[in-house]
C-alpha cells in the first residue's frame, strides 16, 4: 500500500514537468480576428490601426500562415496563371466550434478575379491574407450564393477594403444582421448589384457562366425565416464556369432535394470535371444520382473538418479525385481549356486514412 502511495506522489511531478515541456514547445499561430456587428471602413481602419498600435507590427502580411505549411507560397503563386484558368478553394477557420464555410477565387486566362462567397465573420482577415499573397487589388465579381453567415459574413470587410466591379447575388430575402451587413456594404461602397437567376448564361473574361439556380419565383414558407435553414440553402445560387472544355459546378450549399432538381431541369449538361461538394461535403447531400449526372473528375469539400466520411468515399468510388480543405489545405487548380487538370494541395496528408 505504501508503496503506491510514494508512485502517485512521484508520478503527479513527473506529469507536470511533461506539460509544461510541451506547453512551451508549442508553435501553432492565429491569425488576428476582426469582428465587428455593424461594420463600416472607418470600423475596420480604426481596428487595424488599435491592432498595430498594441504590437507594433501590420497583421496585413502572410508571414504566420507561411511557417506551417508546406506549399504555401505554390499555391498562391500567380506568376504562371496566366492563359489558364485556375480555381482556389480556400481554407478558413474560425477557431472555434462555429463552422467557418465556403471562399473560393476564380481567376480567368485573361485576368479577371471573381470572389465566390466570403465565408464566416471571423475568416475575413484570413482571405484578405490569400487576396493579397495572389497581389489582386480589385475584384471583377463577388457572388453570394446564399445569405447565411458562413457564406457572407466574411464579405462585408472584402467589399470595404477591395476595389470590387460588381456583386452577383439571389433576390432572397434574409433578415439578419450579417445579411444586413452584406447589403449596407454594397450600398455604401455603391457597388453594382446584380440579381440572377436560373436560365441567366454572362461572359466573365474568357470564361462563360450559366446560373443553374436559383428558380426565379421564390415562394417563401409561412414560417419564414424560422426553420428556413433547408429553403434556404436549396435556394443557393449554383454556377457552371465553362473555359473552352474545362468546366467547374460550383453548388453552395443545395441539399439533395436541390440536387434532384437541378438533374431534372439539366439532365446530362449538369456535367463538370471540377465540382464544390455541396453543403461542404456533409450527409446532407450529394447523393448518389447527384455525383453521377455530374461525373467529375475533381471534388472538394470546403470545411474545416471531415462533414462526412460516407460522402467522401461515395464520390471516391465514383471515379472522383476527392479533397478536403480540412486536411488538404488551400487548393489550387488550373485548367487550361483541355480536360486536363493540375491539382496542387497545400499539405501532404500525414497518413493514409484517407486514401
Amino acid at each position: 500500500m505504501k508503496s503506491k502511495v510514494r508512485f502517485k506522489y512521484r508520478i503527479i511531478p513527473m506529469l507536470i514537468i511533461i506539460l509544461l515541456l510541451f506547453g512551451g514547445c508549442s508553435r501553432n499561430k492565429t491569425f488576428p480576428v476582426v469582428e465587428h456587428e455593424n461594420l463600416t471602413s472607418s470600423t475596420i481602419e480604426e481596428e487595424n490601426k488599435k491592432r498595430t498600435e498594441a504590437d507594433g507590427e501590420s497583421h496585413e502580411v502572410d508571414e504566420e500562415i507561411n511557417e506551417p505549411t508546406s506549399r504555401y507560397d505554390e499555391v498562391f503563386d500567380p506568376s504562371e496563371d496566366d492563359g489558364n484558368m485556375v480555381i482556389w478553394f480556400l481554407y478558413t477557420s474560425t477557431g472555434t466550434d462555429t463552422k467557418s464555410g465556403d471562399a473560393t477565387i476564380i481567376k480567368t486566362p485573361d485576368g479577371k478575379v471573381m470572389l465566390v462567397d466570403g465565408s464566416a465573420p471571423e475568416t475575413a482577415h484570413m482571405l484578405k491574407t490569400y487576396l493579397d499573397a495572389l497581389g489582386i487589388e480589385k475584384i471583377d465579381a463577388i457572388v453570394a450564393t446564399h445569405p447565411h453567415i458562413d457564406h457572407v459574413g466574411g464579405l462585408p470587410q472584402i467589399i470595404y477594403q477591395y476595389e470590387i466591379d460588381k456583386v452577383y447575388r439571389s433576390k432572397m430575402e434574409y433578415p439578419t444582421e450579417t445579411n444586413k451587413n452584406f447589403l449596407k456594404a454594397i450600398e455604401e461602397k455603391g457597388v453594382e448589384t446584380v440579381i440572377v437567376t436560373d436560365g441567366m448564361t454572362f461572359e466573365f473574361g474568357e470564361v462563360k457562366i450559366d446560373v443553374l439556380n436559383p428558380v426565379e419565383e421564390i415562394v417563401y414558407p409561412k414560417t419564414f425565416p424560422k426553420s428556413s435553414t433547408a429553403f434556404i440553402n436549396n435556394h443557393s445560387v449554383v454556377l457552371k464556369i465553362s473555359y473552352r472544355d474545362s468546366s467547374v459546378l460550383l453548388t453552395g450549399d443545395i441539399y439533395v432535394a436541390g440536387e434532384l432538381d437541378l438533374i431534372e431541369r439539366y439532365g446530362d449538361t449538369l456535367q463538370a470535371d471540377i465540382v464544390k461538394m455541396p453543403h461542404h461535403g456533409d450527409d446532407t447531400s450529394s447523393s448518389v444520382g447527384f455525383i453521377k449526372a455530374v461525373q467529375p473528375k475533381v471534388a472538394v469539400a470546403m470545411y474545416d473538418r471531415l462533414a462526412s466520411l460516407s460522402i467522401y468515399n461515395s464520390y471516391r468510388k465514383n471515379g472522383s479525385k476527392a479533397y478536403i480543405t480540412a486536411i488538404d489545405g488551400n487548393i489550387k487548380i488550373v485548367a487550361d481549356g483541355t480536360k486536363e487538370y493540375k491539382v496542387i494541395t497545400e499539405k501532404d496528408r500525414e497518413s493514409n486514412f484517407l486514401k
